[in-house]
């Protein structure tokens, strides 16, 4: 809220919307920035051997959760292919 000097008081509008708002059961919880972050437990999924992390698990719970399988380990090949796309837009050179 804005120091005294700067206080601007509500209209009478503003009061009715917010006494309305309460009728109507506001719910008015704890601001997130001040709600401590609690680490999620990690999902079980069918598949342990694919993931190498606690993040691959969270990924490979949804891919499961949808039915589908994830794809194979890209090649170094495939990988600096795409970094080159993502980096130049240019395909690799030989070089």
């Amino acid at each position: 809220m804005p120091p005294g000097e700067n206080a601007v008081p509500l209209t009478s509008e503003e009061i009715a919307l917010i006494k309305r708002w309460i009728a109507q059961g506001a719910k008015y919880g704890e601001h997130w920035a001040y709600v401590a972050p609690q680490k999620p437990a990690i999902p079980a999924v069918k598949n342990n051997q694919w993931g190498r992390n606690d993040i691959d698990a969270f990924i490979l719970a949804e891919i499961e959760k949808q039915g589908l399988n994830p794809n194979a380990q890209a090649t170094r090949e495939a990988l600096i292919r795409r970094l080159s796309f993502d980096l130049t837009g240019l395909p690799p050179t030989i070089e």
